[in-house]
């Protein structure tokens, strides 16, 4: 979802629910080209490192993915400390 469509759907009072739910289910997508699954089996409270497996440069690698999907900035230091998926939405809702 581009920043566009997301700004267009909070500011015409659409439910941020629904908006949250297609954040997720983009970072989702995202996080399963790292990992082997789909992105229907990734969950919120999934350890990135433990559960996922994923390394410190494929989390950086990975930030770059959330930057062009999203439109923000992801601070590769900020990424690598990050603990879970919902870690990592609850970033990119405060960007």
């Amino acid at each position: 979802m581009s920043i566009e469509l997301f700004m267009f759907l909070l500011y015409n009072n659409c439910k941020t629910e629904g908006v949250f739910e297609i954040m997720n289910e983009k970072l989702c997508s995202i996080i399963s080209k790292y990992v082997n699954g789909s992105a229907e089996d990734i969950s919120l409270d999934a350890n990135l490192r433990g559960d996922l497996g994923l390394t410190s440069l494929e989390l950086v690698d990975m930030a770059v993915a959330i930057e062009d999907e999203f439109n923000i900035r992801v601070d590769d230091l900020t990424i690598v400390n990050t603990k879970t998926v919902g870690d990592i939405l609850a970033l990119i809702k405060s960007k």
